[in-house]
Order: C-alpha cells, then structure tokens, then sequence
C-alpha cells in the first residue's frame, strides 16, 4: 500500500490508493453514501456483511494514515472518511493570528451570548 499525506491538501482520494476488492467495497459503503458522514461499525458491517475483524484489518491502515477518521460516541465507534468530513477537521478559529484585543473580543462576545442565553431560560414561563 502506498503512503498517505497527513495534509489535507495533499491527501489523495481513495480511488487513487485502494489496491484491493475489500477496499473498494469499504470506501463505497462510508465514503458514497449520501445519507451519512460518520458510519457506525454496526452500520457498516450490517451494510458489507463482514464481521468487524475483517473491517478492522481493511479499515486499519487507512486510520493510521488519517484518510478515514475515526471517533469514540456513546454509540460506540463512529468512522468518516476524511473528505466527507474535511471542514469539520480544520480549525474553526484560529486564535494564534488574532491580536489581544481581538481575542478579548472575541472571549466577551462569547460572555454575552451566554448572558442572554441565560435570561432568555430565566425570563421563560
């Protein structure tokens, strides 16, 4: 198998990398989908008909080289692959390039959104 870029811009689709039948049928299940992003691991062995060892031999070099993502829920584990997901793995704010005074705006626009959210429950019937 060939190695995955860790970049986002760089990452190569998984058309590009699957090598293999079982793979293919992976990435059709969690990456075609439209009704879902995230794929449960009951989901997706109900959906390919394997039982999760085989998911999890076919599904472990992709995690480690980050092209599917994978997260812990209360509903057990939960795996996307990166492109469906991409804008949920960017940072939404940055604040290492904001200024002082913009981080401190920043902070009491959170206070006061939370102050009104907080009226808005106490002023409620």
């Amino acid at each position: 198998m060939k190695t995955l870029n860790t970049n986002s811009e760089q990452r190569r689709k998984w058309w590009e990398i699957a090598t293999s039948q079982d793979e293919v049928d992976l990435f059709t299940c969690i990456a075609r989908n439209p009704k879902y992003a995230w794929r449960s691991i009951a989901g997706v062995t109900k959906e390919l008909g394997w039982d999760k060892a085989k998911i999890d031999q076919v599904l472990k070099p992709f995690i480690h080289n980050r092209m599917v993502i994978a997260k812990q829920t209360k509903k057990g584990l939960q795996i996307a692959y990166w492109e469906r997901i991409k804008e949920s793995l960017e940072p939404k704010n940055n604040t290492d390039e904001l200024s002082e005074d913009e981080k401190l705006e920043q902070l009491n626009k959170q206070i006061r959104m939370i102050q009104n959210q907080k009226s808005k429950t106490q002023s409620a019937p």
